[in-house]
This record gives structure tokens, C-alpha cells and sequence, in this order.
């Protein structure tokens, strides 16, 4: 049995930057909308938006939370979104990028609802991703 052979859709939007691409850092998606995260952002767009509208088209903006930031969290990663429950949640990793900050030696899981409101709900401490050089990296994960 072969792969399936892919099929080219275009390059839509073709080389159109907006606000909200600046620093773009990872993208998930539910049912019915996008989620864009910049370094200290999150962007939720209806899907049928145009990606070439600004941030203004975004149906809700959520910044990183005051106790993230607080403790040197200043880096969204890629996101991920799981159902649970029947409720929607966005994973995030969050590091320090700032040498000798909580978040730089040891990074976080935040967790975001998606129902009625970007709403921070907590975060958990994840392990070290490269001890070698002392920081905890987990923008990828």
C-alpha cells in the first residue's frame, strides 16, 4: 500500500504579514477557531476569518498571566488544544528567557479554558529540559 499523495492547496495568505504574525511562536485549532500565540499573546480567531485581517478580527486576546510574568515567564511556546470533559483547553509551555528567573530554570504548563473566555486556569512546573546549560527550554514541547 503507497502514501497517500498530498494535494497542494496555494499559498494563502501568500506573503501577507499582520500584527498578530509578528513573533509568531505556534498555532492550534479547535472546531470553530484558531489560537495564534506570540511571545507573551494568544490570539483566538473564528475560522472563517481571513488570516490577512489584523488582530482587531481576533474574537479574543488573552496576555501572559501577571503570576507567569512575575516569575520571569516571558515566552509563550506552541500551543495545543484538547477537549476534556467536553470543555476546551489550550496547553501552553512558558519559559524565562531572562537568566536567573523561576521560568528559566524551570519552566510551566499553562493551562488556558477556551469556553466563554480565554481564562487562565493554572500552571504546572515541568522538568528541566537541558540541564547542561542550566535553563529550562520548553517553548517546543
Amino acid at each position: 500500500m503507497s502514501a497517500p499523495r498530498p494535494v497542494y492547496l496555494g499559498n494563502y495568505p501568500n506573503n501577507r504579514d499582520t500584527d498578530w504574525t509578528d513573533g509568531l511562536q505556534g498555532v492550534a485549532h479547535d472546531e470553530a477557531h484558531w489560537y495564534f500565540t506570540q511571545k507573551t499573546k494568544i490570539f483566538k480567531f473564528h475560522v472563517t476569518t481571513p488570516l490577512t485581517r489584523g488582530s482587531g478580527a481576533a474574537v479574543e486576546m488573552a496576555r501572559m498571566p501577571s503570576v507567569l510574568a512575575r516569575a520571569g515567564g516571558d515566552h509563550f511556546g506552541d500551543p495545543d488544544f484538547v477537549r476534556w470533559r467536553r470543555r476546551g483547553y489550550l496547553l501552553i509551555p512558558v519559559e524565562g528567557e531572562k537568566k536567573d528567573t523561576q521560568l528559566n530554570k524551570r519552566p510551566r504548563l499553562a493551562v488556558f479554558s477556551t469556553d466563554g473566555g480565554l481564562r487562565f486556569v493554572g500552571a504546572a512546573a515541568m522538568p528541566r529540559q537541558n540541564s547542561a546549560r542550566g535553563t529550562g527550554r520548553a517553548g517546543w514541547c
